[in-house]
């Protein structure tokens, strides 16, 4: 992230999930149906139920006019945070989180932050389990020293490997054992003028090799998404248009069959010429729910009213984007641990039922941007959702 020691602190809470209302998206539905019912307009009918659709610059047209445009939903969303910052190395903050279920263990990955933390070269790499996706332990695995001591939950330091920033994990069931976890993070180019994307393997989720050479040699300072999509990979990253640092945060996508060598990217999101100029797109978080349905939670960062809140564009493909209307899917939520800022992390837990997901956010009730520069402690922390998806064409079922 570019802006990781704006990174705020958090209200102490214990972890529930309490039911939450379902978006307007849903209702839109219902109305059309008895609209058309009653004023016999087929035709107007299969326009009216289509969710309220905002397209990007970048969209699909043809994805935004198809009678089986998904309708998205939030079934659940944490009323209170199920991870929290409370050790040492935690001490700034946590963020950037990515959940997946292994073998019927729920397994996170999550940076952090102690109060040395100097810039978005910093930070560790952590670690959790969970048997219910909610109740989190944060094992002592013995990997890292940290002030003396290798009782912690940490697997990678910064200072050792250069960079932990953005991380994101793959789980690989098709590569060698030793390649199965495939990690990627952000360090300092040689020049220390950008962000380069590099990456590890593992047997195990938690012990890394490091490739030595760079897998991506563009800018990309955010979390990013890496995606196995048949013979090749997909890595969608932070761009800025059209001047690195001063332009407009953008999303981009570069695609190589070498997983170790990945070329310029090209922009397949960003806002469009009726959002406000202050709207930048932050982040890919982008989820392959199955072939046919690809989401991504992207947080809108105002940079004038410095909130960060995720909106929901899909697509059929992975390349051409419809975003769902024009407000924020998962909004802030007022006296609340997510009441500020909200990063979606990558990656989607399959639900309890049939098309739904668990997502899972860090989140703050402090904005992006921190004027004082102030280290406040034990920042941020993490809660989830569950998004339904009802389509006509049942195709969309989740295969898992």
């Amino acid at each position: 992230m570019n802006s990781m020691n704006s990174m705020k602190s958090m209200n102490s809470m214990n972890a529930t999930t309490t039911p939450f209302r379902p978006t307007t998206f849903r209702c839109c539905m219902l109305v059309s149906w008895m609209v058309c019912r009653c004023v016999l307009l087929p035709c107007a009918c299969v326009v009216l139920a289509l969710p309220a659709v905002h397209r990007t610059a970048l969209g699909s047209d043809k994805a935004a006019s198809e009678p089986t445009a998904p309708v998205f939903g939030i079934a659940e969303r944490s009323g209170q945070p199920l991870l929290k910052a409370d050790r040492p190395w935690e001490s700034f903050f946590i963020g950037w989180v990515q959940v997946m279920r292994v073998d019927g263990k729920w397994r996170l990955w999550y940076l952090s932050a102690s109060q040395t933390y100097k810039d978005d070269s910093d930070g560790y790499l952590c670690y959790a389990e969970s048997d219910d996706g909610v109740t989190w332990v944060k094992p002592d695995l013995g990997l890292v020293v940290f002030d003396g001591s290798r009782k912690n939950n940490i697997l990678l330091d910064s200072k050792d490997v250069g960079g932990v920033q953005g991380h994101m994990i793959v789980h690989d069931i098709d590569a060698p054992p030793a390649e199965r976890y495939k990690l990627t993070i952000i360090k300092p180019s040689p020049n220390k003028e950008h962000f380069w994307i590099y990456a590890m393997v593992s047997a195990d989720g938690l012990r890394f090799t490091a490739i030595p050479e760079p897998i991506f040699r563009f800018n990309s300072d955010t979390q990013n998404t890496l995606v196995r999509e048949k013979d090749r990979w997909r890595m969608y990253v932070r761009m800025w248009d059209p001047h690195l640092w001063s332009g407009e945060r953008v999303v981009g996508l570069s695609e190589s069959k070498d997983f170790t060598n990945f070329p310029a990217p090209r922009i397949v999101f960003r806002r469009d010429a009726s959002d406000p100029k202050e709207l930048q797109f932050y982040n890919p978080a982008l989820s392959k729910l199955n072939d046919r349905l690809w989401v991504m939670l992207p947080s809108a960062f105002m940079t004038q009213q410095n909130t960060v809140v995720p909106h929901l564009a899909w697509s059929r493909d992975g390349e051409h984007f419809t975003r769902v209307g024009s407000e924020p899917f998962l909004p802030l939520r007022a006296d609340a641990f997510d009441s500020q800022s909200i990063y979606v992390g990558p990656g989607a837990v399959p639900g309890p039922r049939p098309d739904t997901w668990w997502f899972y956010y860090t989140a703050s009730v402090h904005g992006h941007d921190n004027p004082t520069k102030e280290k406040r402690s034990y920042q941020q922390a993490m809660g989830r959702f569950l998004l339904e998806v009802d389509v006509a064409d049942k195709g969309f079922t989740d295969p898992n």
